[in-house]
């Protein structure tokens, strides 16, 4: 139970760096040889018989390897640019987008657009015209932007802008601009619709619904689904919002979204405004930047749940909220007042972070001689008389034999067959940073080679509730998917292993 040092955190920096290559890398004259990347990890082999696996971000197959991104150019011929990577295959279009899966063997959303809305007593659409589309490819990702000139009142070329970022084992990015070019000041608010996607349900923050009449939602994420796929596309708008000092989050922009059917499956319309943010003087403009995705990844499966209720929780919480793949958050609070309005007025929650890893790529007749866990830690919450002695965290392991696979099955959460001990104790003032952890010997036979092999994290006392002037004892640790605070680094395993 040590924090990396920084002389540490360089050597890992660059090792990360080493890692990207697909072609085998000798280190110095005698040192390991990089023989394999897989889509989610790299194989290092030491010397003849001993070898290393180390976690890695996930990347999409172009036929003969695994590479981060590839980008088509069709644009002469059929008029789209091709974009793929581990999470979504986009076909971008002078004036829509199309949704493809990972493979592209399936379209899953057949229709994406945005529009500019101005407000003079009621709302109209902008007159968007002259559609132009450019695309940027570089060692950071795709960066492909679709740009309108726009009618009155803003009467401007170029005042509209839609910049698709795809960037290794990253979600699709959307970066939406208006700029008001006119000579008043308006209320504006951006729409982007989605139709065709190929799906009959719905889930977000509060339940799941069958769609079969236009019904207005409110949730930072939607995840649409069908008898036959439980994950056709999903829509992550949390980073249309913010976190305060507090790392409380806050959207001010995002408004109910309109779920309906559609003659191709289910349309959706998602909707930003706010009067005093976004009514733009000359010259002012204003960005958004959802995210789009339609596959999952090893990344998907960390995460943390939210047990909430009223009294504390004896012999186990009715686990009630799944948040994948948010920052992975362990702890607990007592709330004064109940959220919602209704039921009693002080509430508790508690929280479990989870991380799972795919060691498939091992051979099954590895034999494990180590394996280290690396997690950052992004920021740390108290309130009241709690910072003594410590917010500790336990971590269990998990068979490996797909305990939690699905993100909204709370109950299979609970399952971890051996409880590897503490991780860390974490106070106030425990610096940002990548802290470690050695799996001890007992638990070895956990890590799976083939399978999964997965932790949990948990308080060492999270059956008891906050007491006295303890409110809060939360902390978070970094996720890959997690764009707020943009700092920080992903969880990784590091796996020694010898082979007869």
């Amino acid at each position: 139970m040590k924090k990396v040092e920084a002389a540490l955190l360089i050597s890992i920096t660059l090792s990360a760096a080493f890692l990207m290559s697909t072609h085998p890398i000798v280190v110095g004259h005698s040192g390991p040889v990089l023989i394999e990347r897989g889509k989610d990890y790299v194989i290092w082999q030491k010397n003849s018989t001993h070898f290393m696996w180390i976690s890695a971000p996930p990347w999409v197959w172009d036929g003969g390897k695994y590479v981060p991104y590839i980008f088509e150019d069709h644009y002469g011929e059929e008029g789209y640019y091709l974009m793929r990577n581990a999470y979504i295959t986009v076909r971008l279009y002078n004036e829509h987008t199309e949704f493809w899966n990972v493979n592209y063997t399936e379209i899953r959303v057949r229709k994406e657009r945005w529009l500019a809305q101005y407000f003079d007593g009621k709302w109209h659409t902008l007159d968007a015209y002259n559609p132009s589309l450019n695309v940027i490819v570089n060692s950071s990702g795709i960066f492909a932007t679709q740009s309108w000139a726009l009618g009155p009142p803003v009467g401007s070329d170029d005042a509209f802008r839609v910049t698709y970022a795809l960037r290794e084992a990253r979600p699709l990015e959307s970066f939406v601009t208006i700029i008001n070019e006119g000579s008043d000041a308006y209320e504006f608010r951006l729409v982007e619709e989605l139709d065709g996607i190929s799906a009959d349900r719905v889930r977000y923050s509060r339940g799941e619904t069958r769609v079969t009449d236009s019904i207005g939602i409110y949730s930072t994420w939607f995840q649409f689904s069908s008898d036959t796929n439980d994950f056709i596309a999903f829509q992550d708008l949390r980073s249309t919002g913010y976190y305060d000092e507090r790392y409380e989050y806050h959207n001010d922009v995002l408004q109910p979204a309109i779920i309906s059917v559609s003659p191709r499956g289910l349309a959706a319309s998602f909707t930003y405004s706010n009067r005093s943010l976004y009514t733009l003087s000359p010259g002012e403009s204003l960005i958004l930047d959802p995210e789009h995705w339609v596959d999952r990844n090893e990344y998907d499966l960390s995460g943390y749940i939210v047990a909430r209720g009223w009294p504390w929780f004896p012999g186990g919480p009715p686990w009630r909220y799944a948040y994948c793949p948010s920052g992975i958050e362990v702890g607990k609070e007592y709330i004064d007042r109940y959220p919602w309005g209704d039921g009693p007025e002080d509430t508790y929650e508690l929280y479990r972070g989870y991380v799972s890893f795919n060691t498939g790529g091992i051979r099954d007749d590895a034999i494990i001689t180590g394996v280290m866990l690396y997690m950052y830690l992004l920021w740390v919450r108290c309130e009241g008389s709690w910072g003594v002695p410590g917010l500790g965290f336990w971590v269990d392991f998990s068979s490996g034999k797909d305990e939690w696979s699905q993100r909204f099955d709370e109950t299979i959460w609970d399952k971890c067959p051996t409880d590897e001990g503490g991780f860390v104790f974490i106070y106030p003032n425990t610096p940002r940073g990548y802290y470690d952890h050695s799996v001890n010997t007992n638990s070895i036979a956990y890590v799976w080679p083939q399978q999964r092999t997965q932790f949990r994290f948990n308080m060492y006392d999270e059956w008891n509730p906050p007491e006295g002037l303890t409110k809060v004892q939360r902390c978070a640790f970094d996720n890959p998917l997690d764009k707020y605070p943009i700092i920080g680094g992903a969880p990784w395993l590091n796996v020694t292993y010898t082979l007869p």
